[in-house]
Order: C-alpha cells, then sequence, then structure tokens
C-alpha cells in the first residue's frame, strides 16, 4: 500500500491544490486497515495541471474529467459530483495525515450514503461510529 504514496509522491502534485478521497480518508483515521487497490485524488490548480502532463483527462460516470494514472492506481479527478461540494471547498477543508491531504470524513459520508454500493455500507457504519466515539466535527 505504500507503494501508491510513494506513487502519489513521484507525481509531484502541491499538497495545497489536492485533496485525497474516496477511502483514503478511511485508512488515513485508521478505520480501514489498508487501501484497496486505488487512491482517488481531488485536484484544482497547479495540481490539476501538472496532472495532465502526464495523461489525457477521460470523462467520468458522472461527468468529472478523471486522469488515471498507473493503471488507474492513481486517479485524479477536477470534481467530485457524487457530493454537492466544489474542488475548492473539499480540498480547503482538507485535513493532513503523515503529511497527505486528505478530505473530510463529513465528505466520504455523503459520497459513501449517495453511492450506497456494498463496501459503502461498511464505510458508513465505521464512519458515523467513528465521529460518534471522537466528537468528530
Amino acid at each position: 500500500m505504500i507503494d501508491l504514496f510513494k506513487q502519489l509522491d513521484s507525481l509531484g502534485l502541491p499538497k495545497t491544490d489536492y485533496a485525497i478521497i474516496g477511502s483514503g480518508p478511511l485508512y488515513a483515521h485508521g478505520l480501514i486497515p489498508a487501501l484497496e487497490n486505488d487512491l482517488d485524488i481531488i485536484a484544482r490548480n497547479s495540481a490539476w495541471k501538472k496532472a495532465m502532463e502526464y495523461t489525457t483527462p477521460i470523462t467520468g460516470e458522472v461527468g468529472d474529467l478523471i486522469i488515471n494514472l498507473f493503471n488507474g492506481r492513481i486517479q485524479v479527478f477536477n470534481e467530485w459530483s457524487y457530493i454537492d461540494k466544489s474542488a475548492n471547498e473539499i480540498i480547503n477543508n482538507a485535513e493532513f495525515h503523515n503529511g497527505y491531504p486528505f478530505a473530510s470524513l463529513d465528505h466520504v459520508l455523503i459520497t459513501k450514503k449517495k453511492l450506497n454500493r456494498e463496501k459503502d455500507l461498511l464505510h458508513i457504519k465505521l464512519i458515523e461510529e467513528y465521529m460518534a466515539t471522537k466528537n468528530y466535527a
């Protein structure tokens, strides 16, 4: 799993212009033991421009642009249209763990509830229990 972060580091994205979203914040808070196989990143400004130097974006299922890197192990999004929050809002509210910016659990919870896939049901439960016991705000 560490190699995902080494791969992310190799991209040279400025940490003020991206946030790790998806299941990454659950990993950062210790709610899951490992990331499944990828990192989802939301990027803006210089981080987005830098990511575009590596390959051409494709249009995702909800209309966001996605840059697939390292055989899809790192996916960089220009927006996160699964929720009604802008890239700027998600990135501006990111929390740093081990030197990396992660989207807030609030944003992840909204995403997981909207997607409502099988794995999301467990993640929703883990986030809600964590927030309740940690007085997360």
